[in-house]
């Protein structure tokens, strides 16, 4: 089972996030152990968006914004780095964990908890 916790994702874990789809994906979140915060990947956005616990919800949320040159953050955006785990500019981030960078950003929302 992949281990959203871990700092880089394997092919064979990107294979498995695709069969878990987002909601197996957000399931798989709030069966992590209390205290583990996050922030945690979202690999079905494409890198402008993340999970983290605050309080007793989990809740997706948007990189912060960035006003600088297009090249590197052409949405506007930092993109998060789960290696540095650090929002950075696209061409320094490490986001081989995105299944498809051309996916929408999901609306920032509170997670909710699924049986």
């Amino acid at each position: 089972m992949v281990d959203p916790t871990q700092e880089t994702f394997s092919l064979d874990d990107c294979d498995e996030m695709r069969q878990l789809g987002r909601e197996g994906w957000e399931k798989l979140l709030w069966d992590t152990p209390e205290g583990v915060n996050g922030p945690f990947p979202d690999p079905y956005g494409r890198g402008t968006s993340y999970y983290e616990f605050a309080g007793t919800g989990l809740y997706i949320r948007h990189t912060p914004r960035a006003n600088i040159n297009p090249v590197s953050a052409p949405d506007g955006f930092t993109y998060y780095d789960p290696v540095k785990d650090d929002f950075n500019y696209l061409n320094i981030a490490s986001l081989t964990y995105v299944l498809d960078p051309k996916a929408p950003q999901p609306e920032p929302r509170k997670v909710p908890r699924t049986a």
